[in-house]
């Protein structure tokens, strides 16, 4: 069959038993309870297994694939990845929760209300503003860079996703709900009175002075 199930944690357990040169081959066998045959080729041998599979129609449907638009998938994830350490952990603050797109801006901002990182992407438009998902996937670099597309679907009511498209991946997520807060609040304004102080250990001055040129800054103990 063209589609069928695998369960993951067999997947897990094939990974953690595969050495250098090894490799599995699956086959989907049809039938009215759909079998699946998991071969590991390993030392010039091969251990078969065979599993019952759930039928794919209880699988919910991934929808059709979006028109997306063409992008350089590597720096959106690289912004993506540098500024979703920054979203909030609050669960009452779902709406931080997400690396938000300001369209307006062309930038990816990530916030927590007490700290802020934000990254222009002065050549990416995807069209609104949108609460991009915080994704273990998408973090971990399993997905790298080359060209893309993106889409975000949905609205007007109706939950967003994000469809991301790379190679042979496609990706999609469902975006968080709700009004992103003005994370200009954030950053102190350029008139606004700041005032900052670094403190220097006795110790750790010379370091310090062998670090930084003294025709920059002049530190003393």
């Amino acid at each position: 069959p063209d589609a069928f199930l695998c369960p993951y944690a067999e997947l897990r357990s094939l990974q953690k038993s595969l050495g250098s040169g090894d490799r599995v081959v699956m086959t989907a066998l049809p039938g009215e309870l759909p079998r699946l045959d998991l071969t590991l080729q390993t030392g010039g041998r091969g251990i078969l297994s065979r599993l019952d599979l759930m039928p794919v129609v209880e699988f919910p449907d991934p929808g059709l694939p979006a028109a997306g638009v063409p992008v350089d998938a590597g720096v959106f994830l690289d912004a993506y990845r540098t500024a979703l350490p920054f979203v909030s952990r609050d669960p009452s603050r779902a709406s931080l929760g997400g690396v938000f797109w300001d369209e307006a801006e062309h930038a990816l901002v990530g916030t927590d209300g007490r700290r802020l990182t934000l990254l222009r992407l002065p050549r990416f438009s995807l069209g609104r503003d949108v609460i991009l998902p915080p994704s273990r996937l998408l973090a971990d670099g399993i997905l790298e860079g080359g060209d893309g597309s993106i889409a975000i679907t949905g609205g007007d009511g109706n939950p967003e996703f994000i469809e991301l498209r790379l190679g042979s991946w496609r990706w999609r997520g469902r975006c968080r709900e709700g009004r992103y807060p003005d994370y200009r609040m954030v950053i102190p304004g350029e008139s606004a009175p700041c005032q900052a102080g670094i403190s220097v250990a006795a110790k750790d001055v010379a370091l310090v002075r062998s670090a930084v040129s003294r025709e920059m800054v002049s530190i003393t103990g």
